[in-house]
């Protein structure tokens, strides 16, 4: 018995991994180890990718001009990562969660 629900539960539990932000324009060195990484441990993340990035910190890493083509084998040659859209275009917000919570709070 406990070596049947043990099995049951192995085989439906899991890890889910989301990376967000996803653009042209980031730190390529360190999805570059990601990939390395989920290929290695048979990892299937589940990747945010921003369609039409407008954020003044994130337009600041240099553009990777084979992106769209990368995101591409992602989906339909590996078939191991699930791409979702973060919204059609990106700007980050400038809102302190600080202050927010403070005029809550004086509500």
């Amino acid at each position: 018995m406990f070596n049947s629900l043990t099995k049951l539960v192995k085989k439906n539990t899991g890890l889910l991994i989301r990376l967000d932000d996803i653009s042209e324009n980031m730190e390529w060195k360190y999805m570059d180890k990601c990939e390395v990484l989920f290929d290695k441990f048979n990892i299937k993340p589940l990747l945010g990718v921003i369609p039409e990035n407008k954020d003044p910190e994130l337009l600041s890493y240099p553009k990777n001009i084979d992106f769209w083509n990368r995101v591409e084998s992602w989906r339909s040659i590996r078939e191991i990562f699930t791409i979702c859209i973060v919204g059609i275009i990106y700007l980050k917000s400038s809102y302190d969660i600080r202050s927010i919570a403070s005029s809550i709070h004086r509500i």
